[in-house]
């Protein structure tokens, strides 16, 4: 059975019932305290259970996720009636049914009324429904026979009445305000070296657009505080209206109550003067007549009661529509607070962006000013030495393309253009894993020389395998002998190792796929080929 769906019906009663007599008080409070359930200003194991199982189940109401962990309980508590139940007939169980009156121990009624409720038959389910209906209808016999009873205060703590279980604590959100931006920066800015940036060049206007990009964003920021700070504080009125109106009622009901007392009291005096005999006539008709004008004024003001009822009865289904209201709000401001993070982080990008660009300019200003020492080529063909990076191309590829493959010798066509190739190295990592001699084979009959390296798998289960020092090292100590390196790779770590050669008169291609290589490497690089559908393999 749907337990989820039976229980916005479930009379709190029965509810009570099953859940005191399967886990018992201790363990209820246990779970509550797990939950983060509390009521201000009183500790659970001090709580009546009338208003322990009330907070619980109202609770459960407006948290399915809740509902759930307490279902799971219960569950585990009456696994071996459970089981045995299931074992049974629906005839047997029926039969069960009609012993229900002969069970002694209340624990093992309601145990066995769980194991019905979520039995997978629904003609069991059936019978614990009429069950739950015949529990109901005993305890309102009880509830009318005892009316006549004086209704005892709520107990207290500390000198404070224990707070209604409508007003169980809500856990308080904490909105966070993203920090100011460089509101207002504007002019140039001197850079180390004495250089000064250029805002009419291309990089002056990229850094521009991304301070008034970083401006538009803190207004926006700014804008959704204030938005969150008004919700709040509109939050919080709606929840003091609530607080007050449930206040109310409780004053109200309590009031019916002791009126309702009143009138059972009036009842049976005037039943116990008619059966007196009558010694003096006229002051016993007197009496009867005062008792009678009370009875009919006590009558008028329950009827006044009965109207108040109805109206409290709609301020509670508007406190219901006001905490559905705190709930929606709730969720505007986790909203509104993950748009605040993701702006603020967002303007701290644009910063380190233009932090980053501004080094660039300096550091390629120093590169056209550093002086030529480069000499010039040998004969009339230009060297070019190609490092390919086969890790990086090979995996950037195949995520790219759909599991296509790099064709060797079209890269090797591309790359050369008549020009001399005098050195070809490819940087492999090779994996216990991962045969991949028949791809080394390859390489080296297109005329690569292939360096391999084993991948190491750390004790945490992390991998690492990259030719990034190796290549660099090869790099530096070969450059002398090129006019060009061609550089198969679309790594950012290279950027800085770019200008340095670029600044020894090197000049520097790279080719990779456009959306996998860094921005840095290409605005670093001579010249930048993107990899495409037409270097594939068919």
């Amino acid at each position: 059975m749907n337990f989820d769906d039976f229980f916005i019906g479930f009379p709190i009663r029965t509810f009570s019932l099953i859940v005191l007599g399967s886990l018992g008080r201790n363990r209820v409070v246990s779970f509550l305290s797990k939950q983060g359930v509390s009521i201000p200003g009183f500790r659970l194991e001090k709580v009546p259970d009338a208003i322990i199982i009330e907070t619980l189940y109202w609770e459960c109401a407006d948290d399915r996720g809740l509902l759930r962990l307490l279902q799971g309980d219960l569950d585990r508590a009456n696994r071996e009636v459970m089981e045995s139940l299931r074992r049974q007939k629906v005839k047997n169980v029926r039969k069960e049914m009609d012993r229900i009156d002969e069970i002694e121990d209340a624990g093992e009624l309601f145990r066995y009324l769980w194991a019905a409720l979520r039995d997978h038959r629904k003609k069991v389910n059936q019978v614990a429904v009429e069950i739950v209906a015949g529990i109901e209808d005993m305890l309102d016999i009880d509830e009318e026979e005892e009316s006549g009873a004086e209704v005892e205060p709520p107990e207290k703590e500390g000198g404070e009445e224990i707070a209604a279980p409508a007003e169980i604590r809500k856990k308080g959100e904490r909105f966070i305000e993203a920090p100011g931006g460089n509101e207002g920066e504007t002019g140039e800015r001197e850079l180390a070296g004495d250089i000064v940036l250029d805002d009419t060049g291309e990089a002056g206007r990229i850094i521009a657009g991304l301070r008034q990009s970083g401006e538009q964003w803190n207004i926006e920021v700014k804008r959704l505080g204030k938005y969150l700070k008004k919700v709040e504080v509109r939050a919080a009125k709606d929840h003091r209206r609530a607080e007050k109106r449930k206040k109310d009622v409780g004053e109200r009901d309590d009031q019916i109550r002791k009126l309702r007392v009143e009138c059972k009291d009036l009842k049976k005096q005037i039943q116990a003067l008619k059966k007196e005999k009558a010694g003096s006539p006229e002051n016993l008709i007197h009496e009867i007549d005062e008792l009678k004008n009370r009875l009919n004024g006590l009558k008028r003001e329950n009827r006044k009661k009965d109207h108040q009822i109805k109206d409290w009865e709609k301020d509670r289904e508007e406190i219901g529509e006001i905490r559905a209201k705190l709930r929606r709000v709730g969720m505007e401001f986790d909203s509104a607070r993950k748009k605040l993070t993701g702006k603020t982080n967002r303007c701290v990008e644009l910063e380190k962006k233009i932090e980053g660009l501004e080094e660039k300019i300096i550091r390629l200003k120093e590169a056209d000013q550093a002086p030529e020492t480069r000499r010039p080529p040998s004969g009339d063909q230009e060297r070019v030495g190609i490092y390919l990076d086969s890790r990086n191309v090979y995996y950037t590829v195949r995520n790219t393309f759909d599991g296509g493959r790099v064709d060797i010798k079209e890269l090797i066509t591309r790359v050369s253009r008549g020009r001399k190739i005098v050195r070809a190295i490819a940087y492999v990592v090779q994996a216990d894993f991962d045969d991949k001699r028949a791809y080394f084979d390859m390489l080296g009959r297109n005329g690569f020389q292939v360096k391999r390296r084993d991948l190491i798998v750390r004790h945490d289960g992390s991998m690492k395998g990259d030719w990034d020092m190796g290549m660099a090292l090869d790099l530096m100590r070969q450059y002398d002998d090129l006019d060009t390196i061609a550089l198969v790779s679309g790594d950012g770590d290279f950027r800085d190792l770019a200008v340095y050669l670029k600044s020894q008169g090197i000049k520097i291609e790279v080719y990779g796929v456009d959306t996998c290589t860094a921005l840095d490497l290409k605005q670093a690089a001579d010249l930048f080929v993107p990899i495409d559908r037409k270097w594939l393999l068919r």
